[in-house]
């Protein structure tokens, strides 16, 4: 799991939320937004989706993750001007 800066502007801890489920035979995809616990605050580009197959075997792989691309718009800070 990414690790998530503290929120900008409050200073408290962010959370992955789920924002909607989706299925169809095979796979499953779960679309998430970071927000912060305490204030809500989200950060443009902070959200995306994690989708999984299933294979015959029973394996289970990642056919698409936003969390590290989401993660790293929730940790971009403004530099000093």
């Amino acid at each position: 799991m990414p690790n998530l800066k503290p929120c900008p502007f409050c200073g408290k801890s962010a959370i992955f939320v789920k924002t909607s489920v989706g299925t169809e035979a095979g796979s499953a995809a779960l679309g998430f937004i970071i927000r912060c616990k305490a204030c809500e605050a989200t950060a443009p580009g902070a959200s995306g989706y994690l989708q999984v197959s299933v294979g015959s075997d029973g394996s289970i792989s990642a056919v698409h993750d936003d969390r590290s691309k989401a993660s790293a718009n929730w940790n971009r800070r403004a530099k000093n001007v």
